[in-house]
């Protein structure tokens, strides 16, 4: 086998790839539709929440990760008040505040404190998040979620005890033309116990063997809608407006791919405000 005839996967990118970390993101999953919605309501424009990672890092160190220049939230959850801890940096609050308002956001943002405009639109985003969790969340009824006050210095945060474990989340923002970054530290062991009281299922049990970590590798599927072939004379006159046939036919299913290996053919459709694939057959 060559060289490029498979890709290489960093091992260190499946992190904390246990059932603790999987109820996380399907929590977080399952809240997308649920922010979306709510902060076009509030906000007036449309943005996309994903979790993109999730890692074991000490309180101290998942701090530091945030950088500098930040500003952060103490996210209490459930009646006993759960501590964590949400942060996202100035420059990102400054483009979602730009994107909203409509102006250039490519003044020089580091070092400037951000503006009381700016806190509130941070609260906000933050106020609109630990909604759609609370709505989201695995219990049978929604989870109680609290928002501390504003922290202009989350790198000092004594929040959590420094050597204390916790799941470093990042949390994406897309908006148009940006993806902002959010980093959520939540306490390991408390949050295993607040997913137990609501699931009653035993993390204990689990061991994070090498077999749960290879299933938890990430695979890149690609719906394929149609392909054309045309002259990059004709490729370079096309304008916006143009419309191109493809060789698909509407009453034919598309085919997802795996490393251009076509695993499913499915029937496109739309879930909420997203496009959906409906699996008809697997390959």
């Amino acid at each position: 086998m060559s060289k490029d005839a498979y890709k290489k996967f960093d091992f260190r990118k499946a992190g904390t790839s246990d059932y603790v970390v999987r109820t996380l993101k399907t929590w977080l999953h399952k809240s997308e539709g649920t922010f979306s919605d709510s902060w076009e309501a509030v906000a007036g424009t449309h943005a996309e929440l994903k979790c993109e990672t999730v890692l074991s890092r000490t309180f101290e160190e998942g701090i530091r990760s945030v950088g500098s220049s930040c500003i952060g939230y103490a996210i209490f959850l459930a009646d006993d008040k759960l501590p964590s801890l949400a942060c996202i940096s100035n420059e990102d609050v400054i483009a979602l505040v730009s994107h909203i308002v409509g102006t250039n956001a490519e003044e020089k943002v580091k070092g400037r404190k951000l503006t009381s405009i700016e806190i509130s639109l941070c609260r906000l985003l933050f106020e609109t998040l630990g909604s759609a969790l609370s709505i989201a969340f695995a219990g049978s009824e929604p989870l109680k979620i609290e928002l501390g006050e504003c922290d202009e210095t989350p790198q000092l945060s004594r929040l959590i005890p420094v050597e204390e474990l916790v799941l470093c989340t990042n949390i994406q923002l897309v908006i148009p033309d940006a993806t902002l970054n959010a980093t959520w530290l939540l306490p390991r062991k408390a949050t295993e116990k607040l997913f137990e009281s609501a699931t009653g299922y035993s993390f204990a049990r689990t061991a994070n063997s090498p077999t749960d970590v290879v299933l938890q590798i990430p695979l890149d599927l690609v719906g394929l809608l149609g392909h054309t072939e045309m002259e990059m004379s004709s490729v370079a006159k096309l304008k916006s407006g143009d419309l191109l046939v493809l060789d698909q036919k509407i009453d034919e299913p598309i085919s997802v791919n795996i490393d251009d290996k076509e695993i499913f053919q499915c029937w496109p459709g739309r879930i909420g405000n997203q496009q959906g694939l409906e699996i008809i057959s697997i390959s």
